[in-house]
């Protein structure tokens, strides 16, 4: 028989094939392993800018929180709290003080981070003392979803090369792995069926040959190994037991009150010392009994609202009710519960802090505030009667004062009236009679006369400005068209050209029911104050006096505008005070009667000036006036 020939090129296929075999996968498994380093390193970078995006907002919060008295001020604090759920990556957030149950500020408001378990979380210290931390849990969705496209995209790159993978490996698959791998495979299959290791033949030098090889060194290891484990497992069985005991004992000598559920029937497994205390009750009287049975529970309502929470996150936090005791005593308490998987099924571990003392003290707190704001209003409300009756006080003092001064305006009045006129008349005569023999004379006291003439007149006007003051003359009202009249009156008066008077009347046909007379007074007293004001302007300076009007549907408004020296802001306040005077002559009394003449007529004047710039005088007098009160 001839020996068989290798066939001409059968050995480059073959290592074609060999190096399809592992480099292909290779390539494959680094390109995948790439493309899922890259979509991890596009998380991370999406996880550091989530960090630093809610970190930045944290860090501005807590520099704006480090600011504030938390304790004066929780409603701004709040405010500045729920800042931070604009973000849509914050869940919850709340600030607690070290030591302290409960935290003093949450977001969102009266529920805080209670439920919150799959996220991040990260804590900032508020202020330099450290004793108030920010606790600030956010999702990590956005990053999962930046992850899951990336590894999406390099599962498909991934199946993609494995199809074109499988396709080319296929056939030489076929023809160099699949007998080799029967026999290892037939291997294993006997070691599962007689738990016990069974080694392949590994007589070949090929690759298959050297994975047997390598399949019946593992089998020595794995059974190596088994034993080991198996011993492993026996000391950890050892260590549980020790752990469970401690975790015992722990449970039971726990300050806190502590019991566990069976969550299927509602009954209790076990409870601690501290419960037993608390609530009253002996251990015979409650493991296997029901809460409902007990009538631990005041309010039903809450219970149901308990389990209904419980049901919906898993656990519930800081959950405030009312339960009784075995004595009847009724506790305020705050509950935490947990679903917890054990060996012998689901419980539900339950802890309750007795805060009966506490919301004691705060009702009895609140009730002293109460107190506090009750004694406050009454003390502002007498505040507010006292100042009241300071006020009517002052005003009575101030119109009696106003009363003596008119009773001694009155008294000097008629004593000059009396006193001066009289003898003022006969030297008026005897200077009219001088002035009339001094005619034609070359004597040279017609200068002199006529000063004299001019002084007397004055004087006149004294005393009729003291009279008019004193006294109110009785006057008809009649109805007059209020800028036609204005505007006759100041066209009466003399002032030659050294004032310009402008008008701006824009309240044409509007009607007063007024005593003319008194009012045609009032404007002459403004108008002359405001041409002696700018008497003393330099001749260079304009001199103007402006008069305005307007009307609304209740009064009718006159402003008074010069262009003089003005009034010292201290003399403002006295312009309208009887006798008070800046000028080197004259009674004071001309701004005085213009005032009681406005408010005789219902009306009311307003002057305000400023130094160097000039005076400005408004009136405002009532469309229709009482005649009752203008008599």
């Amino acid at each position: 028989m001839p020996p068989r020939s290798r066939p001409v090129g059968f050995g480059t296929p073959r290592l074609f094939c060999k190096f399809q075999l592992v480099l292909l996968p290779a390539f494959l498994l680094s390109a995948a392993l790439g493309l899922s380093l890259v979509a991890d390193r596009m998380a991370q970078n999406a996880y550091d800018q989530l960090s630093a995006r809610i970190g930045a907002h944290s860090g501005h919060l807590v520099a704006a929180l480090s600011r504030q008295n938390l304790q004066a001020d929780r409603t701004a604090g709040q405010d500045l709290l729920s800042t931070l759920l604009h973000d849509p990556a914050i869940l919850c957030a709340e600030v607690s003080s070290k030591g302290a149950t409960m935290p003093i500020l949450t977001a969102p408001k009266g529920l805080g981070c209670i439920g919150q378990r799959d996220d991040e979380r990260f804590q900032l210290p508020i202020g330099q003392d450290g004793h108030k931390t920010l606790h600030v849990r956010f999702s990590t969705h956005e990053v999962e979803a930046t992850r899951q496209s990336y590894r999406e995209f390099s599962i498909l790159a991934l199946v993609i090369g494995l199809l074109v993978s499988a396709a080319a490996s296929y056939v030489s698959f076929r023809m160099f792995i699949a007998n080799p791998l029967g026999k290892l495979l037939f291997a294993i299959r006997q070691s599962r069926e007689k738990a016990q290791p069974v080694y392949a033949d590994a007589a070949g030098r090929d690759e298959l040959s050297t994975v047997v090889r390598a399949y019946n060194d593992m089998q020595k290891n794995l059974d190596e190994e088994s034993q080991h484990v198996l011993q492993k497992s026996r000391e950890l069985t050892a260590e549980r037991r020790k752990r469970e005991e401690l975790l015992s004992k722990t449970f039971q000598i726990g300050p806190y009150p502590f019991a566990i559920l069976d969550p299927a029937t509602g009954v209790y497994t076990d409870v601690n010392e501290a419960w037993l205390r608390v609530m009253k009750y002996d251990r015979q009287d409650v493991i296997g009994k029901s809460a409902e049975s007990l009538e631990i529970w005041v309010d039903l309502e809450r219970r149901s609202q308990f389990v209904e929470q419980l049901k919906g996150q898993g656990s519930v936090r800081a959950f405030e009710a009312n339960v009784r005791t075995k004595s009847g005593e009724i506790l305020t308490t705050l509950m935490s519960g947990e679903f917890v998987e054990l060996d012998d099924g689901p419980r539900l571990f339950m802890v309750a802090d007795d805060v009966t003392e506490l919301r004691d003290a705060e009702a009895e707190k609140q009730r002293n505030h109460e107190a506090i704001l009750d004694a406050k209003a009454e003390l502002e409300e007498t505040n507010t009667k006292l100042v009241q009756q300071t006020r009517e006080l002052e005003a009575a003092q101030e119109s009696l004062v106003q009363q003596e001064r008119l009773a001694t305006l009155g008294e000097l009045t008629a004593t000059v009236s009396h006193e001066l006129r009289n003898p003022l008349a006969a030297i008026r005569s005897s200077i009219h009679l001088a002035t009339q023999k001094a005619k034609g004379s070359e004597i040279g006291i017609e200068r002199s006369l006529e000063r004299a003439e001019r002084n007397i007149v004055r004087c006149d006007g004294i005393i009729s400005d003291l009279l008019g003051y004193a006294s109110e003359p009785k006057a008809e009202l009649q109805e007059i068209l209020a800028d036609d009249w204005l505007l006759e009156t100041l066209k009466d008066q003399e002032t030659g050209k050294t004032v310009e008077i402008v008008y701006e009347l824009a309240a044409p046909g509007v009607e007063l029911l007024v005593m003319p007379e008194r009012i045609r007074q009032a404007v002459v007293n403004i108008f002359e104050n405001a041409v002696q004001a700018m008497a003393d302007v330099p001749a260079e300076s304009a001199k103007l006096f402006k008069v305005s009007t307007s009307a609304s549907s209740k009064n009718y408004k006159m402003v008074f505008e010069d262009s003089g020296l003005g009034i010292d802001a201290d003399n403002i306040s006295n312009v309208f005070e009887p006798l008070f005077s800046t000028k080197s002559y004259g009674t004071g009394l001309g701004l005085a009667t213009t005032k009681k003449i406005i408010e005789k007529h219902l009306g009311s004047i307003e002057l305000k000036s400023d130094r160097g710039i000039g005076t400005k005088v408004t009136i405002q007098l009532p469309l229709k006036a009482l005649k009752a009160n203008a008599a």
